[in-house]
């Protein structure tokens, strides 16, 4: 029965999809470009229906047509075709031929003919590779496409205009370019099948095995027990093995990752992994290290490659210790050491090693000077002295007065002792009344860096009206923490 072309189709789990011709023929082009146009079937390219009908009743052809042939000299029409299984017997026609036959430009052994019955089903369904292989032997301009049939394979159409043989439909597909041509395919989504005559033709199509590991591709072909399975093998993770196992074209890759960019991740292909350092890193205590790279806890140690991969190796020479408070920094024994930056009055750290500052008059203008110096290390303190006279017509009122730099608390004593031993009867006017160190003074401990300051009334019994004396000043830390940061002392008699 004849078939009515459709317009559009679904084929079920696959749909039908062209494969461009390997060889990129340009006859196959022609020919799509023609089908697009209606130039396929008989002379003016239409296939109708009804004048198909009319023809199979009204036109006569041989006694042998459809019947198999050796050469073109076993036919009465001198015309031996391509079939399904082998050649058979055709016959010229005008523009129409029986059903499932096409009314095609053929070139033969004897040269072009203008139009001859050719069938259809020729190659339909074969497995094919690219449209070469399905375009039927000896027509002119075949538009007969290799279509892909998703993860199954690809196989031959035929082109069409309205009729297919019994089994099949002319649905419209869609061409790598995007022009849609009609062809016949399996009806209903149904799969091609291989004919018992393919078994030794050597036909192949490419296939493939699909998963959320990969695409694998392998091939089939027509043997004499009809189409064989997929060879392509099943996606899978990933190993050690020597096997590309989820076919993405890299063997083994990933499967010896320790997730360290210094290493190299090595397979033997046999499922031992191994990961040696890179020759320009280090890996030490599970970290990756360049070569030249300090350890971030001392800089006297560093990553060389040449000499260990998995330990630091010691430095020489200076280095940085980390504090702004110590000068020539030198690495001695892998470990980094700096000399203490001191201020130039040390050493002053106790009452025996006090800095002297010149003599002060009860005259003289306060403050008589002031100097910088720092409180660096732990326990570290200062101590000066100097000497205050006692004039006629001026009062004696040592002072000492501290500006502590930021973030720190220093803390102030000035104490004073009498000229000639004489009894000292004292009171603070700024500061407390305290006692220390043999002595009596007044203390300044204001929190945080807060200035200090500090005032003194001294009266020195058993010298008559001679009040002269010493002053001793003790600077220290309120706190653990210490900084090379200068404070700044300013002295004299107020």
């Amino acid at each position: 029965m004849l078939r009515k072309a459709r317009t559009s189709f679904s084929l079920g789990p696959w749909s039908w999809v062209l494969v461009s011709s390997l060889l990129g023929c340009a006859s196959g082009e022609d020919a799509d470009r023609s089908f697009a146009n209606g130039e396929n079937g008989g002379k003016d390219g239409s296939s109708d229906s009804s004048e198909q009908a009319d023809a199979d009743t009204e036109t006569s052809f041989p006694s042998d047509f459809g019947m198999p042939c050796q050469s073109d000299e076993d036919c009465s029409s001198g015309l031996c075709v391509e079939g399904a299984d082998g050649t058979v017997c055709s016959a010229f026609c005008s523009d129409s031929c029986p059903k499932d036959y096409d009314c095609l430009s053929y070139e033969g052994l004897q040269g072009p003919h203008d139009h001859v019955c050719i069938p259809q089903i020729s190659r339909l369904c074969r497995p094919c590779k690219s449209d070469t292989d399905c375009q039927r032997h000896g027509v002119v301009q075949d538009a007969s496409r290799c279509i892909l049939q998703g993860d199954f394979g690809s196989f031959c159409g035929v082109s069409c205009s309205g009729t297919c043989p019994d089994s099949y439909a002319c649905d419209e597909v869609k061409l790598a370019s995007g022009v849609s041509v009609f062809q016949c395919v399996p009806e209903g989504g149904r799969s091609c099948e291989c004919r018992p005559s393919w078994a030794a033709l050597g036909l192949e199509t490419t296939c493939t095995n699909t998963n959320s590991y990969g695409v694998c591709t392998g091939s089939r072909t027509c043997d004499e027990n009809g189409l064989t399975p997929c060879s392509a093998p099943t996606p899978s993770a990933e190993v050690c093995d020597g096997t590309d196992n989820d076919c993405d074209g890299h063997v083994d890759n990933g499967t010896c990752s320790d997730n360290l960019d210094c290493t190299e991740d090595v397979c033997d292909g046999k499922g031992q992994c191994s990961n040696p350092i890179q020759s320009s890193s280090c890996l030490i205590d599970g970290e990756c290290k360049n070569s030249g790279d300090l350890n971030p806890t001392n800089s006297c140690q560093s990553c060389k490659p040449s000499s260990s991969q998995t330990a630091w190796t010691v430095l020489t020479g200076s280095c940085d210790d980390g504090d702004v408070c110590t000068v020539q920094d030198t690495c001695v024994e892998g470990v980094c050491v700096g000399q203490v930056q001191q201020d130039s009055h040390e050493p002053n750290d106790d009452l025996n090693s006090c800095t002297s500052f010149n003599a002060v008059s009860d005259c003289d203008s306060y403050p008589k000077g002031s100097l910088e110096a720092t409180l660096y290390g732990a326990g570290d303190e200062d101590w000066f002295t100097y000497t205050v006279s006692d004039n006629a017509f001026c009062l004696i009122y040592p002072r000492v007065s501290l500006t502590v730099p930021t973030g720190s608390n220093f803390d102030l004593c000035a104490y004073y002792t009498c000229k000639n031993g004489g009894t000292l009867s004292l009171k603070c006017t700024h500061g407390t009344l305290s006692t220390g160190y043999g002595m009596s003074g007044c203390c300044s401990n204001n929190p945080g860096d807060a200035a200090e300051n500090v005032r003194l009334t001294p009266t020195c019994s058993g010298g008559g009206f001679d009040d002269s004396g010493t002053v001793y000043v003790r600077v220290f830390n309120a706190e653990p923490t210490f900084t090379c940061a200068p404070y700044t002392l300013q002295y004299g008699d107020d």
